[in-house]
């Protein structure tokens, strides 16, 4: 059974029903953990996107099978899936063999399917723009994606670049002192800089403050840089350390006012990068369900599928779409401080310009042609903004 609860997208007022009457997008995030109060903001993005034109649907993505049993219920028309790497990285080709219409809402590079978190790549292209001067060392958690990122880095930034290395998740504490033997008790020690999972950062960080005080080393705040650090998991892992800390993302607050007004009127609270990520998801695959319905009443999730492709929807920075490799475009980035145990104040966004799509397919096109059902009663919705 798929453990579900259903919720008015725009109202969030409980459970309505078993089986909703509405087209549906359906939310696959963690409901528990680490990850849960980022998967909470999202799901509120995707409300907001929703309004009452959609119902959505909460599933936990934890659960074995969870995939094909929100597969065949023929009112969804789409999900937004995982914000967490790890079930992202296993999730990926499970959503592309059903052939649902999905967007990741995880870091990480996941070539069959669209995905609003650019790879790592970009944000190593994020952090060379914004990387404050001097000589700095990178750490990886080993990910392919990590270590291409850090290669990128020091193609662009070779200038006081003193080496990488991949830490193991048994290591924390030994890397950490190997970095203060490397720093010393100098007044301008070397930036550490972190690609990875941003628990596993912030917990490298956390070791690496452990091991600094009681030798009274002066290491400022700014010495620790965690790219795409952004999230829950980073200050939770980290802690009091994570003070000062210095985290590159992707977005700023040059929020629309569609998102951040609207966000305001229904939470009572501004939005954040990740609700942004949650709205920017749905927002898409919405666009894909309008373009696809108006060439049929009778959409298909192979329709929806393909127009995700092709369609353009305004997020919550602007206009954006998804290149041919599935990355969401343009790709802003922006620098948060940790004051206070929270992310303040990002710099001005930094507009990256477009790279050449990656090749190879995604969207899952690859796999065989799955049955594909008309999604929902087509004949008794309105499509949204019409």
């Amino acid at each position: 059974m798929l453990g579900v609860m259903i919720t008015v997208g725009g109202c969030g007022k409980g459970p309505v029903a078993t089986q909703p009457a509405r087209l549906t997008i359906a939310v696959a995030m963690p409901t528990g953990g680490p990850d849960r109060a980022t998967a909470e903001e999202v799901v509120r993005g995707v409300r907001l996107a929703a309004g009452d034109a959609f119902a959505v649907l909460e599933a936990d993505d934890a659960q074995s099978g969870v995939e094909d049993d929100l597969a065949r219920l023929p009112e969804v028309m789409g999900v937004v899936a995982h914000v967490g790497h790890a079930a992202a990285q296993r999730g990926a080709p499970e959503w592309a063999r059903t052939r649902l219409p999905t967007v990741v809402a995880a870091p990480g590079e996941y070539a069959v399917i669209p995905r609003v978190v650019p790879p790592a790549v970009d944000l190593a292209l994020c952090s060379a723009a914004l990387l404050p001067a001097g000589s700095y060392v990178v750490r990886t958690d080993g990910e392919p994606g990590s270590l291409r990122a850090a290669q990128a880095l020091e193609a662009a930034v070779p200038k006081g670049f003193l080496g990488d290395a991949a830490v193991a998740p048994g290591g924390v504490g030994a890397e950490a002192g190997a970095l203060h033997a490397l720093a010393g008790a100098g007044d301008s020690p070397p930036r550490v800089v972190w690609f990875g999972d941003p628990g596993f950062g912030g917990n490298l960080l956390h070791a690496l403050r452990q091991v600094a005080a009681p030798a009274g080393a002066k290491r400022a705040g700014s010495d620790f840089v965690a790219i795409s650090g952004y999230g829950n998991a980073f200050l939770k892992a980290a802690g009091a350390a994570a003070e000062g800390a210095l985290v590159t993302g992707l977005g700023g607050k040059a929020f629309d006012p569609a998102f951040s007004d609207g966000y305001q009127r229904l939470y009572s609270t501004a939005p954040g990068a990740s609700a942004a990520m949650g709205y920017d998801a749905a927002q898409m695959l919405i666009a894909a369900w309008q373009s696809a319905h108006a060439a049929s009443s009778e959409v298909t999730r192979s329709a929806v599928l393909a127009a995700l492709s092709r369609v353009s929807a305004l997020g919550a920075e602007g206009t954006i779409s998804f290149d041919a490799g599935g990355v969401l475009r343009p790709v802003p980035c922006s620098a948060w401080r940790v004051v206070n145990g929270a992310f303040v104040a990002p710099d001005p966004p930094v507009q990256r310009p477009r790279k050449p799509a990656p090749k190879g397919e995604w969207l899952g096109l690859r796999h065989p042609a799955a049955a594909d059902p008309v999604v929902g009663p087509a004949t008794s919705v309105t499509p949204p903004g019409k």
